[in-house]
């Protein structure tokens, strides 16, 4: 019996670190150089003009814009250095999920939800926030007890969750906008699941990334 009860403990502790470890955020401030952040501030505001409005569920009043592989911000993002002081050392971008450059407008919002597995095994999902000028708050539900948590994200910050992680959600806007990049890590190998969404258009993604500026010179230097 009580052989019974220690296995029992073991495999709830088991159960609860698996969980924390695969739900939790991860929140960073200050994280690249200052003049790193500048160079993605500045290059993203030549996106501007090529916005398009974003009919997903969950969001309203967002646009966006899909960055080129060949464009230096997608290099940067896929870079071993990156990579490693993310812990992501091994993974790669995926090839089916676009980096986007988005915008938050007012009355931009996301309802509750948790990040659809988009493959096996799981993706990570990051945003880097380059500016926030809006009263917007990023909650999310901890793992284990459930309990609410927020953070108000700060330029040059990165945070990232786990697909079929912690439910989370952004407040509404009333007030200023929010410019962030988001991207997708996959360890190499992985599936993309015939039962997600189908893929981002081709189309779209040429049009969009077509009409974008020029490359810029390279923004590791």
């Amino acid at each position: 019996m009580k052989l019974f009860v220690v296995i029992l403990i073991l495999v709830l502790l088991i159960f609860l670190i698996f969980e924390y470890k695969n739900k939790k955020i991860f929140y960073s401030t200050n994280f690249f150089e200052k003049f790193v952040h500048e160079k993605i501030k500045n290059d993203c505001s030549e996106f501007t003009s090529h916005l398009v409005d974003e009919d997903i569920p969950n969001n309203v009043k967002r646009k966006c814009f899909y960055i080129d592989p060949t464009h230096d911000i997608y290099k940067l993002l896929d870079s071993d250095e990156v990579k490693t002081k993310l812990g992501f050392r091994g993974y790669e971008l995926s090839v089916d999920v676009p980096v986007e450059y988005r915008v938050y407008g007012m009355g931009g919002h996301m309802n509750w939800h948790s990040d659809t597995q988009l493959y096996v095994p799981e993706q990570y999902e990051l945003i880097y926030t380059i500016d926030n000028t809006s009263d917007m708050t990023f909650k999310w539900k901890q793992p284990i007890t459930g309990k609410i948590q927020s953070l108000e994200p700060k330029p040059n910050s990165i945070l990232y969750v786990r697909a079929n992680g912690a439910p989370h959600m952004v407040s509404e806007i009333t007030d200023g906008s929010r410019h962030i990049l988001k991207f997708v890590y996959v360890k190499p190998g992985s599936v993309y699941s015939t039962s997600s969404p189908k893929k981002p258009n081709a189309a779209f993604f040429a049009r969009s990334s077509a009409t974008g500026p020029p490359v810029f010179s390279s923004i590791l230097k």
